[in-house]
C-alpha cells in the first residue's frame, strides 16, 4: 500500500542561488532561495494533510514545471514546441529538483536519500506552476 499526495506551486521557477562565502567556516545561501523553499514548504504543510514527515520508508517524487512560451522565440524552437509540448527553457531539471527537494525535507519526508524514484519534466502551458506528486512507498 502506498501514501500519495499532490501540490502545485503557482508562479515561475526560481533559481537556488549561489552562497557567498564569508570565510572558509561559514557561508550565506541567497535570501531569494530561503524565501522560494519557505513557499514550497508552506504551500505543502497547507494543502497535503496526508503528508508524512516522519516517513522512514522509500519515496518516488514526481516533478513537472510548466512554463509559458516566449512570444520572441524562434522558428525552430517553436517547431520543438508544436511538435512534442516540452519546453527547452532554463532552469535546468536538476537545479529545479534541489531547490523543490531541499524545501520539503523535514516537511514531506526526512532525509532525501529516501528518495529513490525521481521523475522530472518540463512543459509549455499558459500558466506557469511546478506540480509536485509525493508517493510514498510501503
Amino acid at each position: 500500500m502506498s501514501t500519495s499526495i499532490h501540490f502545485t506551486i503557482s508562479g515561475e521557477t526560481m533559481l537556488k542561488g549561489r552562497p557567498s562565502f564569508l570565510n572558509r567556516a561559514s557561508y550565506n545561501k541567497s535570501e531569494f532561495s530561503l524565501d522560494y523553499e519557505n513557499h514550497i514548504k508552506d504551500i505543502c504543510i497547507e494543502t497535503c494533510h496526508d503528508r508524512r514527515p516522519d516517513f522512514q520508508g522509500h519515496i518516488a517524487v514526481d516533478i513537472t514545471a510548466f512554463y509559458p512560451r516566449s512570444n520572441t522565440q524562434s522558428k525552430k524552437r517553436h517547431g520543438f514546441f508544436r511538435k512534442t509540448g516540452k519546453s527547452i527553457k532554463k532552469p535546468d531539471l536538476d537545479a529545479i529538483a534541489v531547490m523543490t527537494m531541499e524545501a520539503l525535507k523535514n516537511v514531506a519526508w526526512q532525509e532525501e536519500k529516501q528518495v529513490v524514484c525521481l521523475i522530472m519534466r518540463k512543459k509549455y502551458a499558459e500558466v506557469p506552476c511546478i506540480a509536485v506528486g509525493i508517493h510514498y512507498i510501503e
